[in-house]
């Protein structure tokens, strides 16, 4: 098993996860769309480019295995940071949004 691809594939979708995060939580156009845009050009480049475990398990040659450690560990490591930022920049944003309406509530006569 290439376990380089599996930390390819983990990459990829880290960097979907964090595009789809700037897309839901952040307002200004450019910033929104810009990473999203980004990884789509990656995701272009990867089918046209591929990375190089990905071209040893089509070739079926074997891949360095201190290569696919450390691109399985980047794949995980990368998915994880991105995830709990999410989570908690999610977390943030239900607890701002209780706060405004008790204070709503507060002002309201």
């Amino acid at each position: 098993m290439n376990w380089g691809v599996l930390g390819v594939l983990l990459v990829a979708l880290a960097l979907g996860v964090g595009a789809v995060a700037c897309w839901r939580f952040v307002t200004a156009p450019a910033v929104r769309w810009g990473p999203g845009a980004a990884v789509a050009g990656y995701y272009a480049a990867l089918a046209v480019w591929p990375h190089p475990a990905i071209q040893a398990l089509v070739a079926q040659h074997s891949y360095p295995s201190g290569e696919q450690a450390r691109v399985l560990l980047l794949g995980v490591a990368l998915l994880l940071v991105i995830v709990v930022l999410v989570r908690r920049l999610h977390q943030s944003t239900q607890a701002n949004a209780q706060l405004r309406r008790e204070l709503g509530r507060k002002e309201s006569p």
